[in-house]
């Protein structure tokens, strides 16, 4: 009988030890850069585009993965996304600001540009998009 509870409690333990040692299919940090299609002949500098006076829309394709959503927006320097303290509210495929729109369709990130107003030189925008434990952001200037 002894023989018996030690094997039970040995098998036991090895199965707990099998079970904790189990791990993500990829290691944290280990995720794939998000790669990105841009629209045609818009212009990027130094990592940011560069959207022209009169606005626009503008299609931007995730080649690596299949859904996207949004992390954060950077309204000319203020954080306008998520809005605290209601993030369990926030829809995070679709926000309006003063002179944008964005939207998320699966791996697609659909942003309106309104024209620059004629007292304005430039304006700053900062979409932030995540697939999980992945981040990135998409950097944006409207200008003259």
């Amino acid at each position: 009988m002894k023989l018996m509870t030690r094997t039970l409690v040995i098998m036991m333990v090895v199965a707990i030890a099998g079970l904790a040692s189990c791990t993500k299919d990829a290691p944290e940090g280990e995720w794939s850069k998000m790669k990105w299609k841009a629209p045609n002949g818009l212009v990027k500098e130094n990592s940011t585009y560069i959207i022209p006076a009169e606005g626009g829309e503008y299609t931007f394709e995730c080649t690596n993965y299949s859904r996207v959503w949004l992390s954060a927006i950077h309204d000319r320097g203020e954080i306008v996304y998520p809005v605290y303290p209601q993030l369990d509210d926030d829809d995070f495929l679709t926000f309006t600001g003063e002179w944008f729109d964005v939207n998320f369709d699966h791996n697609h990130v659909i942003i309106s540009f309104e024209p620059l107003e004629q007292d304005i030189d430039s304006r700053d925008l900062s979409v932030g998009v995540t697939a999980g434990d992945i981040f990135d952001s998409l950097s944006f200037t409207q200008r003259r």
